[in-house]
This record gives C-alpha cells, sequence and structure tokens, in this order.
C-alpha cells in the first residue's frame, strides 16, 4: 500500500483523538474559571478546544508566536470569549511552547496553562 492510500485512515485516527478528548498529538492545556470551574482541553496550532465536567464546551481559534499570542472562544451556552497567551519557554518545534494564558468568557474570568 502507498503512501496515499493511508491518508484517510490517517485523517480518520486524528479526528477521534480530538473527538474523544485525548491530546497525544497535540499540546494540552488546563484552566479554571473565576467561579471554580476546572476546564481542560487542547491547542492544536491554531484552535483551541475545552471542556467543564458541567458540560460546557468552548471552541475557537488563536494566533501564537514566539513569545504569546491572542484567541477568540465560543462555547455550548452561548457565551464568547477572548483570551492572551504568554509562553513561558521557547518554542519546542512544530508544537507549541509552555506557558499561560487568560481571558474572559462572557463576564466571567478564567485562565490557563499550557
Amino acid at each position: 500500500m502507498t503512501i496515499l492510500g493511508q491518508w484517510p485512515l490517517m485523517i480518520v485516527t486524528a479526528g477521534l483523538c480530538v473527538s474523544a478528548g485525548a491530546c497525544s498529538f497535540l499540546t494540552r492545556m488546563e484552566g479554571i474559571s473565576a467561579s471554580g470551574r476546572p476546564l481542560s482541553g487542547c491547542l492544536d496550532g491554531s484552535w483551541i478546544t475545552f471542556k467543564a465536567k458541567d458540560g460546557l464546551e468552548c471552541r475557537g481559534s488563536y494566533k501564537h508566536g514566539f513569545s504569546g499570542g491572542e484567541g477568540s472562544v465560543r462555547c455550548s451556552d452561548g457565551r464568547t470569549g477572548t483570551f492572551s497567551m504568554a509562553s513561558t519557554q521557547s518554542l519546542l518545534g512544530p508544537g507549541h511552547s509552555k506557558g499561560r494564558g487568560e481571558g474572559m468568557i462572557g463576564d466571567e474570568r478564567f485562565a490557563f496553562t499550557y
């Protein structure tokens, strides 16, 4: 089988990883909202996805440079938000650096590390 014959399987596998909440090929993020709601999810280079145990899901996009970035999210409860990110280490190849972020979802502040 040629490499081209394997592409559909690779794409499906990557999709299953993201939909199952696994971050093995992505950068993991963990956070908390001002109300104490734990958040966990992934960054993939230009997209962010995170969830809370109570069912809230937020997805969005961001741009990340060598020292940080910014982005926006839309959540399952209809709220939208923006955030900024600051790297604490230099970029580690094609993935991300390690760092922290903070922002607002609606009128609630949240913070995270990645």
